[in-house]
């Protein structure tokens, strides 16, 4: 018991130190009370002398007690400012005040659903809380808590420390299974935060999570380390691992259309990815439209590789419509089992070619020229069926107009506005022309003899309608052989040359382009290069490389922007001979066409964000499957925003009614924390930075029960030093002028 007392440390040592300094004081003032005392002989003394010399042993013992006391009194009281720390036991332990942080972090994330169906707990999650609350009750009631939840966005639920047990239960009570990932670096770094803004000396920090690799070694793991590394200077870190052995699980980690929009004119191409973590079990994937099922397909999902699935689904009518691919539900976890994608369906690409006022005629209707090539291409004649009438196959329907007429378009109307050969713009159009492609248009400008480059660098280039400036026109004239595509079918890097890729006959690599302006891109530019030109000196046989970019791509606002810095006709290039011209102009549009589906897919945490283009004709209403309203807040700063949600926080299928059309909204769980396999201890301490912490399994039981508590001992020693007082008084009395 002695030595539990004696192995103390003390919060305020210096305190101890002046309460010794402070015990000779009473020493000092006893020794000068005695020098200033004179002694001279008196008659009457001598039989006064011979009285107390009888007496002189008892006076000696009660003025030493009466010194010791009052030494006690003032060590005790700086003993006791200083507030030692010990390990309880005994009656000391028992009345010794605890002063203890709790830090409890409780992993919600949805890989914590998993069901492992213990006696006590269905989920991970469920045994979570339990030992969170068996720790909550070993508590004396002295010790601050604190409540913290690791899911995305991880929040402290108390976070200020708090010494009433029963409001910590009940806020572990409350917590419920998210849907999103694991945010234990956010946790982790909430935790450091209180843990800098609190006094209490004594720290402990409980980590009650699966251990999953997505949680410990997915998109945060370059951050854990040095933060567990911080906490462990500061906490006693305890990591309860509540999995379980041979956890296992099968996802659908993607599923969406295989090109950027979708049309009723040809099949819609979908895929799907499965995967099975610590499984070779084979899962049955279930395709619906609307819906309607469309039939089952088998998939082996296992650890080394995902299983892609592809499906063509012809939709006849257009409108937003719902894709769900489900596998078979029998896995411990289910929140990943089914996946949905809302697409928009479009009859055709409503696309706006405009041509340069000196090409064709004034309004626009012949077809020669460059425009009328681009046109041609996007929307051949439809051909005569057999009831004598005519409907285009077509993805596009095309609308040509010279410039003069684009001040008068809406052209919100349009998915594309393609510029063919436009001498230049008025800055009012190319302002109108701004806002389109930053709320989510697609602009296509194709160069030309009647392009005005200076014009287009004072107006084009500051509005970021242009990547770069036009420097020069580069001609293959005068003897010099013919420019050429920079093409490598096996080697294609942008999406928007996907479809040639090993398809070296196209006729990019073929066709001579004999003239093109040359632009100048700025330095670091993030501008995408589709395609550079090339070409070769006279005396060379072999084709070198400039690096002069002939199609390029950039992002303005939510919408984008196609440059072609040669022509569309057969005056500049052999091109438009090619096979792969058509091609190449419908994917150069469709990879530009912003897909009107992508703000109606969410994952589970995210926001719902609707685009202004949307028709709105009442107050808008978000509701859940259970006909709950989820608030819309209007915006008044984003040009491309109308309105925003809260937070989505579950996945399923929500429903906004703009008053003109309702529409559904999928919100799906992100695919992040689908690897439910847990790491061993070993692989735990790896991923935090191999700080000192204890791993513990899945159990209730406390580490608590075996580890001895520091108690603050500054109040018993307090109540001691009152003792001493009192004592100390009673002493004086009893030995000074109170004495008979």
């Amino acid at each position: 018991m002695m030595m539990n007392v004696l192995a103390i440390s003390l919060i305020n040592p210096w305190l101890a130190v002046a309460g010794a300094g402070l015990m000779a004081l009473p020493v000092v003032i006893h020794w000068f009370n005695r020098r200033r005392f004179t002694v001279m002989p008196w008659a009457a003394m001598d039989y006064l002398l011979a009285a107390m010399h009888q007496n002189r042993r008892r006076l000696k013992f009660e003025q030493w007690l009466l010194l010791i006391v009052r030494c006690c009194v003032l060590g005790l009281l700086g003993l006791a400012l200083a507030r030692p720390l010990g390990c309880g036991g005994g009656v000391a332990g028992s009345i010794g005040q605890r002063t203890g942080l709790q830090v409890l972090i409780i992993d919600n994330s949805y890989s914590m659903a998993y069901e492992a169906n213990r006696p006590s707990a269905r989920t991970h999650l469920d045994q979570a809380k339990l030992i969170a609350r068996r720790l909550i009750d070993q508590l004396s009631g002295q010790e601050a808590v604190v409540v913290i939840t690791a899911a995305a966005p991880s929040q402290a639920i108390i976070r200020i420390p708090t010494y009433d047990r029963q409001a910590a239960r009940l806020a572990i009570d409350r917590i419920g299974q998210s849907y999103g990932n694991t945010d234990l670096a956010g946790a982790l770094r909430l935790a450091k935060t209180i843990a800098d803004e609190s006094s209490l000396p004594r720290r402990d920090l409980h980590l009650i999570t699966d251990a999953t690799r997505s949680a410990l070694m997915g998109r945060q793991a370059s951050e854990l380390p040095a933060l567990a590394q911080k906490l462990a200077s500061e906490f006693s870190l305890v990591l309860h691992n509540v999995s379980v052995a041979g956890q296992w699980n099968q996802a659908v980690l993607e599923l969406q259309p295989a090109t950027n929009v979708l049309t009723t004119r040809q099949e819609c191409d979908f895929w799907a990815v499965i995967k099975g973590f610590a499984t070779e079990k084979q899962a049955s994937a279930q395709w619906k439209l609307d819906g309607q099922i469309l039939g089952a397909s088998a998939s082996n999902g296992d650890d080394s590789a995902a299983s892609a699935q592809w499906r063509k689904i012809l939709i006849h009518e257009p409108g937003v419509h719902m894709v769900e691919v489900t596998i078979d539900p029998l896995d411990p976890l289910k929140l990943d089992d089914t996946r949905r994608c809302v697409v928009s369906v479009d009859s055709q690409l409503k696309t706006l070619i405009v041509q340069g006022y000196n090409q064709g005629d004034q309004s626009g209707e012949r077809l020669d020229g460059s425009a009328g090539f681009l046109q041609l291409a996007l929307a051949p004649p439809a051909p005569v069926d057999r009831e004598g009438s005519r409907r285009s196959i077509s993805e596009f329907q095309t609308e040509l107009i010279n410039d003069l007429q684009l001040g008068n378009q809406v052209l919100s109307d349009y998915r594309a506005v393609v510029l063919v050969n436009v001498a230049q713009l008025p800055p009012t159009i190319a302002d109108q022309l701004q806002r389109y492609v930053r709320s989510g248009g697609a602009l296509m400008i194709v160069m030309g003899d009647q392009v005005q480059m200076q014009a287009y660098n004072q107006v084009l280039w500051p509005r970021q309608l242009m990547p770069g400036k036009l420097v020069q026109q580069m001609n293959a004239d005068g003897g010099r052989p013919a420019f050429r595509f920079d093409f490598d079918a096996a080697h294609i890097t942008s999406h928007f040359l996907k479809v040639f890729a090993n398809q070296p006959a196209s006729g990019l690599e073929t066709a001579q382009i004999y003239s093109y302006l040359k632009l100048d891109l700025p330095e670091n530019s993030p501008v995408e290069r589709v395609l550079n030109f090339r070409a070769k000196q006279a005396s060379d046989d072999q084709m070198t490389h400039v690096v002069d970019p002939a199609i390029t791509a950039h992002q303005l606002g939510q919408g984008q922007v196609i440059v072609l810095a040669t022509s569309v006709d057969a005056r500049w290039s052999t091109l438009p001979a090619k096979p792969a011209y058509v091609v190449l102009m419908h994917e150069l549009l469709k990879g530009s066409i912003k897909s009107e589906d992508g703000w109606m897919n969410l994952e589970a945490g995210q926001q719902l964000t609707v685009p202004r283009r949307i028709a709105v004709t009442a107050e808008p209403q978000l509701l859940d499957g259970a006909g709950g309203q989820i608030a819309l807040t209007a915006t008044a700063d984003d040009a491309a925003i109308a309105f925003i949600s809260d937070p989505i926080r579950q996945p399923g299928i929500y429903q906004l009614d703009t008053g003109a059309n309702k529409r559904a909204i999928a919100v799906n769980v992100s695919p992040d924390e689908a690897d439910v396999r847990s790491l061993d201890a070993s692989a735990i301490r790896s991923a935090l930075g191999d700080a000192e912490m204890r791993i513990l399994g899945d159990t209730i039981e406390s580490p608590l029960l075996a580890q001895q508590e520091q108690r603050d001992y500054g109040r018993v020693i307090l109540v001691v030093v009152l003792l001493v007082a009192g004592l100390e008084s009673y002493l004086a009395m009893r030995f000074g002028y109170g004495r008979r």
